[in-house]
């Protein structure tokens, strides 16, 4: 069942002083969310990250084989599982790492 409000710990980065751009996953459904889009379903189905569970996130932004960046997560020890391909290269503002609260009255 999906939840009709932001899950309950989201994980991802933000634009300096948490301006956008968003890039979130969440702990509850391995959901995601870019900047103020609505949630989406991970592609393989809901996937829980439990307590004490290692939770891996690379973000490239190195503009390889593109020109925006990309954002990956893994837990434990399974493989990486692309999230995002579109981090924006070109601004004038670092990414900055975030684990938040989410949920309609976030404390």
């Amino acid at each position: 069942r999906k939840c009709p409000t932001r899950p309950q710990l989201q994980l991802g980065v933000h634009g300096l002083s948490h301006g956008q751009p968003w890039r979130l996953f969440t702990t509850s459904r391995c959901s995601w969310s870019r900047d103020d889009e609505p949630w989406q379903d991970r592609p393989g189905g809901d996937r829980l990250i439990d307590e004490g569970s290692f939770v891996h996130m690379e973000v490239d932004l190195r503009g390889v084989k593109s020109k925006l960046g990309t954002f990956a997560m893994a837990i434990n020890d399974e493989p990486f599982e692309a999230l995002f391909d579109d981090l924006p290269l070109n601004t004038p503002y670092p990414l900055i790492p975030v684990v938040s609260m989410g949920g309609p009255q976030p404390r």
